[in-house]
């Protein structure tokens, strides 16, 4: 009998035209998404643009196939499902069903299932698009657009499970199909109800209909998501019932009413056992598995045994309090899924506070209000109930975040105790990313490698915050690319005493004033012992350091490199990353092939002929034309420097690893003829024409330095879907096949099909 109705549900929705209609407006609407997606991929492969996953490109992504028309499925999907039972009701035929030895339950499933053979026709002209991908595209990223086709599937089909309800609830087909979009608009909108209640929150996110293929489009198969969709279709599968055996028989409306409960508890405990981590279990069918931890993630997580709790202090008063507010609380939680995934048991507590922190915009707006008094204006803007944030006399007492700033701050802690912060930054992003939670967390299973920065000669400070100082890269709790943030802890060394034993990098940038006898002799003491150094210099005062670097084989020859321009100053010169560096930094092979530079302004060269046990490897050189070591002039603001009888010009080395085995462990000391690189202004300036990238120095340098400890690898495996088999004739034909013959074909389909049923 399920056959039967779904075959005679079938011949009914092919009979009429707007069966037909859809799948045209369909094909129109995924030909044209395609096409466009392939068009760009065509123009930046004819410009010469490097291509880059054209696979996600096309499919997934934010202008995907998939992802344009997740938003559009719901459009369709009334138009089939108002006359399924309304159609029933209007005509009478429902009473020949009802006399029938049928279960209601078996007349759902008929309809049902009609629908579900429909909705597989509808994703049958995606699967089209996605033969031709599987032709065109080289190295394919094979399972990725099948991931895509099952989440827009089960989609449609939930929404076809809810346009059934709806349509056995009425008999008017028009009020059946606007229930059924007013329904799916409430199933979107669900979050921002009881955003403030926790426990309504999580039911309100969970049940809206809202992304919920978004993890599939992007190649995550996730049970939660599975789950849901099987649980919202049976949910309204069931209510279909319910309302058919409510017409057939009498039932008290007690009992439909404690029906209709229980069905909702029932989906509520399974609603909540699918959502705990514990539960979870996921499929990354993408082919570099770029939905995953990487395995150098992985490792650090496997690392972490025992509990491990995650406490965000949120400052009421600060700019990114939005974040763990309790209306994004859910958001923020789901941040961390992908850590989750590995550590089901991990904790999420949240600390709610007001005190003082930068924040110029309030200090704009409120400039004569208290503390106490701002906060309490921002938590009746904001609807929030300002007894539950601490005062700054009670936080205080739980924890100093003085350090911190009062910023927006999590707590990650072990259960032995052990813990560290994880920030969030002042740029674009300003969440971490898995590089710097991972760094977080590996800091909680290991002591941390230890910078030590010179002081005592006016050497570049790690505190201030001027242009030619490192407290950017070394301790801005801001910046994402600091050391404090990446792994390492950092201090002052005074030479004027031993050098700690827990100081696994020395770093003297600068000196302007020379070493005494016994800070020399304390400092090679270290290097004798293995210590890791990093040595920069800058020009007019290489000569401070020479007698420094002098025993380790290298030495800063007098002078100061220059470079001709067409914009720039001739005392800026760009390093190129060297043939040798590339193969033991995969950021500097990168670099290199996307002709990055390292922008290094007064800098020095470096003589390596010098003997030593050292092995010496170049890792910034100057380009080979157009550069040279000037003698005579130093001022480049008012006067032109040119090639001298005594200067050659050539590729003079910027900067230099040297590296030997002292004992049982590798020492690594990196010479740099430029200390401005890392600078506080270098870090931040641009320039027109030059594609620079000196952020990456900092990570390399300090991953060699810190022996690979921090930074954390996250990298994972290149792409290989990075090229197209069509031209621009390929895509001609493909626009013609997508937007004519293809929509053509449905449409002379639906012709012989009502012309056969006239006849």
């Amino acid at each position: 009998m399920i056959y039967q109705i779904a075959k005679n549900e079938l011949r009914n929705m092919f009979y009429s035209p707007i069966a037909w209609l859809v799948l045209f407006i369909f094909a129109v609407q995924a030909g044209l998404e395609f096409t466009e997606n392939m068009a760009m991929e065509v123009r930046d492969s004819v410009m010469g643009i490097s291509l880059y996953r054209v696979t996600a490109n096309c499919y997934s992504g934010i202008r995907g196939l998939f992802s344009s028309l997740q938003g559009s499925l719901f459009l369709y999907v009334p138009l089939l499902t108002m006359g399924l039972m309304s159609r029933e009701r209007s005509s009478g035929s429902i009473k020949l069903l009802y006399s029938s030895p049928i279960s209601n339950s078996l007349i759902i499933l008929g309809k049902y299932i009609s629908l579900l053979i429909y909705n597989l026709m509808l994703i049958s002209i995606l699967l089209i698009y996605v033969l031709v991908g599987l032709c065109v595209i080289e190295n394919v990223d094979f399972w990725l657009p099948f991931s895509g086709l099952v989440g827009l599937y089960l989609i449609v089909c939930t929404y076809a499970a809810i346009g059934l309800y709806m349509s056995s609830i009425t008999s008017y087909q028009v009020v059946a199909a606007l229930g059924t979009l007013a329904v799916l608009a409430i199933l979107n909108y669900l979050p921002s109800l009881g955003q403030n209640i926790e426990v309504v929150q999580e039911i309100t996110y969970w049940f809206s209909i809202s992304g919920k293929a978004n993890q599939m489009i992007d190649g995550l198969i996730c049970s939660e998501d599975l789950f849901y969709f099987f649980i919202v279709i049976g949910l309204f599968l069931s209510l279909s019932v319910l309302k058919l055996q409510a017409e057939r028989k009498v039932i008290s409306k007690l009992r439909s009413i404690g029906i209709c409960i229980g069905i909702l508890m029932l989906v509520l405990l399974l609603e909540y056992v699918c959502t705990r981590p514990v539960c979870m279990w996921y499929c990354d069918v993408t082919q570099d598995k770029s939905r995953t931890l990487s395995k150098g993630s992985q490792e650090v997580m496997k690392e972490l045994d025992g509990g491990l709790t995650i406490t965000t202090y949120v400052n009421l008063l600060d700019n990114h309090r939005w974040q763990g507010l309790p209306a994004n609380r859910v958001y923020d939680v789901r941040s961390f899924r992908q850590f989750t995934r590995f550590k089901p048991e991990i904790q999420m507590r949240y600390v709610y506070y007001y005190d003082q922190t930068d924040n110029p915009m309030l200090d704009k707006l409120y400039p004569n209000l208290s503390i106490e008094d701002r906060a309490r204006e921002l938590a009746r803007i904001e609807n929030l109930d300002f007894d539950k944030f601490l005062s700054p006399e009670e936080i205080r007492g739980k924890i100093d975040l003085t350090s911190e700033g009062n910023r927006f701050v999590r707590l990650l802690e072990r259960e032995n105790g052990r813990k560290t912060f994880l920030r969030i930054y002042t740029d674009g992003q300003a969440n971490p990313g898995e590089r710097e939670i991972v760094a977080a967390l590996k800091r909680l299973t290991i002591v941390p490698p230890k910078v030590g920065f010179l002081t005592g000669h006016d050497e570049r400070s790690i505190r201030q915050v001027g242009e030619w100082d490192y407290s950017a890269f070394a301790s801005n709790i801001g910046f994402r690319y600091s050391l404090i943030n990446i792994g390492f802890d950092v201090e002052e060394v005074d030479l004027r005493d031993t050098i700690s034993g827990d100081i696994h990098v020395l770093v003297i940038a600068d000196l302007k004033k020379p070493l005494t006898d016994d800070e020399q002799v304390h400092l090679q003491r270290y290097i004798d012992k293995g210590g890791n150094l990093f040595i920069l210099a800058t020009a007019t005062r290489q000569e401070l350091l020479n007698p420094v670097i002098r025993s380790l084989g290298v030495y800063f020859e007098p002078g100061i490199l220059v470079q001709n321009h067409k914009q720039h100053q001739q005392d800026l010169v760009l390093g190129e990353i060297t043939s040798e560096a590339i193969h033991f930094s995969p950021e500097f092979f990168s670099n290199k092939a996307r002709g990055k530079c390292i922008t290094m302004p007064r800098a020095v060269a470096i003589n390596c002929n010098e003997p030593s046990d050292f092995r010496v490897t170049p890792i910034l050189a100057t380009p080979a034309e157009g550069c040279w070591n000037e003698l005579e002039t130093i001022d480049f603001v008012n006067q032109v420097a040119t090639l001298g009888p005594e200067e050659q010009e050539k590729s003079y080395p910027l900067m230099v690893m040297l590296d030997r085995e002292v004992g049982s462990k590798k020492q690594h000391i990196l010479v740099a003829g430029c200390a401005d690189c890392i600078s506080n202004g270098e870090l931040t300036r641009s320039r027109n024409d030059v594609n620079s990238n000196n952020y990456s120095l900092i990570m390399e340098s300090f991953k060699v330095l810190g022996d690979g400890v921090f930074p954390v690898d996250v990298s994972r495996p290149a792409s290989m879907d990075n090229a197209i088999k069509v031209g621009e004739t390929g895509l001609f034909v493909l626009k013609w096949f997508a937007l004519f013959i293809l929509p053509l074909g449905i449409a002379m389909g639906g012709v012989w099909v009502w012309r056969r049923r006239r006849k």
